[in-house]
């Protein structure tokens, strides 16, 4: 399945990103059908969050009972990797418990950020095509 992300909600994973540079993010992706059309940042309570994310189980808790009152649908994950490429790492796959989310992730490696979507399903990684939404 082919997924679509706006180009808005694309800055706000990098700005994220950037912000928190060089720890890792983390928060969920949220939207109707393949449609992403929200990130929410979730605080990253991993004890060394410069090579790993851990969701806030608390607000990831209360974000999914938000997507839930607001008939939305949680399409995925995202996080960051500081200095390394978007590419799920054994770690991302190894902690990966639900194969219906995709799971983006923005490197700042390059002066440039760079995005990759992946669907993680019975321990390997799968590459999702992204398409780059102006809506």
């Amino acid at each position: 399945m082919v997924y679509k992300i706006t180009y808005a909600v694309t800055r706000q994973i990098a700005d994220h990103a950037q912000n928190d540079y060089p720890n890792e993010v983390c928060g969920l992706l949220v939207g109707c059908g393949n449609h992403i059309q929200k990130a929410i940042p979730i605080t990253n309570t991993s004890p060394t969050p410069q090579t790993a994310y851990v969701l806030h189980a608390g607000e990831q808790l209360n974000t999914l009972l938000e997507i839930d009152d607001d008939n939305l649908d949680w399409i995925g994950v995202y996080h960051s990797h500081p200095t390394s490429p978007p590419i799920a790492s054994q770690t991302d796959i190894a902690l990966a418990t639900d194969p219906s989310l995709v799971h983006v992730i923005i490197s700042l490696q390059h002066t440039k950020p760079q995005l990759k979507a992946w669907r993680i399903d019975a321990h390997q990684a799968e590459p999702i095509d992204l398409i780059f939404d102006t809506e």
